[in-house]
């Protein structure tokens, strides 16, 4: 590393001497093929000095070797007696880097920082992640074939008519100077051409790439939704944060869109600019004026690149910073009414102003950096514009150019340097949109650890199921929730879960719909592992009223279809009835089109309302297996009653599970499974159980003393 700066301190020595002697030396001009050699070994050693670890250490050493070898007869070679000793003394310093760089090349030390360097990139700055996501669409482009192939063709005839434009000017400048009076119109007319016309293409081009942009930014969102609502488990959602999954989608598809129309209109048009310009300057100029163009290309390409590299740290931070802001409004918001009832407004406040101190922090520190990274890349184009002013002045003066000419260099440098100076714009925010595009490629490769196996069958729906626990075990967050659970649960039977808080009940029914896989054991279905089956068509046997039944933004009705569109208003109605609901429906202005949803919406159901309406979404749905989570929790015993018997002639040809701490919700049970600490401590009929005196007939006695 050291050894290749010192290199290319060397060159930038032997340049700068051979600018100081030629104005010092009247009549000495350095020869066009050593002012190559300098400048084209700066640029190389200097992509080398920072990217050597990329490098092949057998590739590395021949490079090596063959700058060992022109160095010595370079040295050696005859030059003026004023040039002779700085040359010979720089290049038998570039000898000594060159051997030491040759010893010192460890092939297993080399590999291992091309390795790491790597990851770096790779884990640190997003490029990867980006990559992937570019071929995971391309799938899609025979979607947007036509579009792309408009946009390729607008920005290739674009951008090779950009050089006509200062070459037209030059020319038009040589004839007013060569004939005074004469006014060339053919030429003003043709550079008003050249001026015009590529306009409207970068035009075309830009809203070709805006229809892409736009059609890719919205195909990665619904593949990001359908991959977080049919593919990711239970166990994914129940640990993620709704506010940052939401940010991972939104933010990231437009960050990946973003980096895409940076990419296609910036930086291929900056690539396609530095090949043209290389044809045009070798055909108009030379090759020093070409060098020159694009050693300062070079340049600014690398050290944007490593100062983007250097402004990660900051923009990551500050990314995360404003996630975690937004996190925490949210989450306040979402939970105001017990925040205000407990009086725990002050917390969250104080919550929320360090977060947006946070983000404001980290973005103070972020815009600073981005300021010095704005202030190098400025003095870089300037000092680039100015030194190949002063090479096409000084080629004037010598009569080599004309006044056109250096007229020519001037807007062509603008016309070369607007891609770049868009590229180095767009690059203050290219830090943030890698750490964004990261968490969208996160969200996109994550696995479910519930998933389908490969050999998975769909689930006939047949009309009867036979459940069987066989032994069954579940450990989460190294705690053991179930321990060797074993029952049986025929067609028609119900099958009471009783037990405290945490026993494990709720557990026993997520595991048969497959929320988690269970540790060990097995959950049969007509004498069936049901890890067999697809997931999709396990859930669509199996119907769960849960304890807290979601409600979404819509009405009633929709409420009660949960999605099916094919229900019709009557079935709606019936099933509302069922769950004795239907008169307090028709109580409010709207009837079943009264607007339900948050709690900030027009109409707030109390909890045994949203219960009866999850019990009319079960009804509605259908299925062989029936799962009742504290279906009636939040309900008087009146209104319990009827629902339960509602219930039971609804659930006759049924396999049904009732998890419940009310006990008389499932007295009339077939068979009723009292748990305790994940064990099936006893199990058998109401009373049954009552006659052994053990755990069901204490907790029978404390609510029968507690309703007297």
């Amino acid at each position: 590393m050291y050894y290749s700066i010192a290199l290319v301190t060397s060159y930038l020595t032997q340049g700068l001497l051979y600018g100081i002697y030629s104005v010092s030396q009247t009549g000495w001009v350095p020869p066009q093929h050593r002012i190559i050699n300098v400048l084209s070994l700066i640029a190389i050693w200097q992509v080398l000095a920072s990217a050597g670890c990329y490098i092949q250490p057998s590739l590395y050493r021949g490079i090596v070797l063959v700058q060992l070898l022109f160095d010595t007869v370079l040295a050696s070679s005859q030059c003026p007696w004023h040039v002779f000793i700085s040359h010979a003394t720089l290049g038998g310093l570039r000898i000594l880097c060159s051997a030491g760089i040759f010893y010192s090349i460890s092939p297993s030390k080399t590999l291992q920082s091309q390795k790491e360097t790597c990851c770096a990139i790779a884990e640190g700055e997003g490029w990867k992640e980006y990559l992937e996501i570019v071929h995971f669409s391309t799938r899609y482009l025979s979607e947007w074939a036509c579009m792309l192939g408009l946009q390729v063709t607008c920005l290739l005839i674009n951008r090779l008519t950009q050089p006509l434009v200062p070459d037209q000017v030059a020319r038009i400048t040589n004839s007013l100077t060569s004939n005074p009076g004469y006014i060339p119109w053919l030429d003003i007319c043709l550079w008003f051409l050249y001026k015009t016309v590529p306009r409207y293409l970068e035009m075309a081009c830009r809203r070709c790439s805006e229809g892409l942009v736009s059609q890719w930014e919205r195909k990665l969102k619904i593949v990001a939704f359908g991959h977080i609502m049919d593919t990711l488990d239970f166990g994914y959602h129940s640990t993620s944060r709704a506010s940052d999954i939401k940010a991972a989608i939104e933010d990231g598809a437009r960050a990946a869109s973003s980096l895409t129309n940076l990419i296609t209109t910036t930086l291929c048009p900056l690539v396609v600019d530095i090949v043209v310009s290389s044809f045009y300057l070798m055909r108009r100029f030379d090759a020093c004026m070409v060098f020159a163009v694009l050693y300062n290309g070079i340049l600014q390409v690398q050290m944007e690149i490593l100062l983007t590299h250097w402004t990660q740290p900051a923009m990551q931070k500050y990314y995360d910073c404003y996630i975690a802001e937004g996190s925490a409004l949210l989450e306040a918001i979402q939970h105001w009414c017990p925040i205000t009832l407990f009086g725990a407004s002050r917390m969250f406040s104080k919550r929320y102003l360090a977060a947006i101190e946070a983000t404001s922090s980290s973005g103070f520190r972020q815009g600073i950096t981005q300021n010095i990274k704005t202030g190098i890349m400025i003095f870089l184009r300037e000092t680039g514009l100015i030194l190949s002013i002063i090479l096409a002045l000084w080629r004037c003066g010598q009569g080599t150019y004309s006044i056109g000419n250096v007229i020519a260099i001037m807007m062509y440098w603008e016309t070369l340097m607007g891609p770049a100076n868009r590229f180095s714009s767009s690059c203050d925010s290219l830090s943030g949109a890698l750490a964004q595009t990261k968490r969208l490629h996160r969200l996109i490769t994550a696995k479910a650890t519930v998933g389908d196996s490969p050999d998975a069958q769909p689930l006939q729906h047949e009309s009867t199921c036979k459940i069987e626990f066989k032994n069954v075990s579940f450990i989460q967050n190294n705690k053991k929730i179930l321990d060797s659970v074993s029952f049986i649960a025929k067609p028609g039977q119900r099958v009471g879960l009783v037990g405290e808080s945490g026993a494990g009940k709720s557990t026993i029914l997520n595991l048969i719909v497959r929320l988690y896989d269970v540790t060990d054991g097995s959950i049969q279905i007509n004498e069936q592992d049901i890890q067999k089956f697809t997931r999709k068509s396990l859930r669509e046997a199996v119907t769960i009223v849960p304890q807290a039944p979601a409600m979404f933004t819509g009405s009633i009705a929709d409420n009660v279809r949960c999605g099916r569109d094919d229900i019709s208003h009557s079935n709606v109605i019936e099933a509302c009835k069922a769950a004795s609901l239907h008169s307090r429906i028709m109580s409010y202005k709207d009837g079943y089109n009264t607007n339900i949803g948050s709690n900030w919406e027009t109409c707030t159901l109390s909890g045994g309302e949203q219960q009866r309406i999850g019990i009319s979404r079960a009804r509605l749905k259908g299925g062989a297996i029936l799962l009742l989570d504290e279906p009636t929790s939040q309900v008087d015993l009146v209104l319990e009653a009827q629902i339960l018997d509602s219930l039971r002639h609804w659930s006759a040809r049924k396999t049904t599970l009732i998890a419940a701490h009310r006990l008389s919700t499932i007295a009339d049970a077939d068979n009723i499974l009292v748990i305790d600490k994940g064990k099936v401590i006893e199990q058998g009929r109401h009373n049954e159980l009552l006659k052994q005196g053990g755990k069901y007939a204490q907790l029978w006695n404390k609510q029968t003393e507690m309703y007297c």
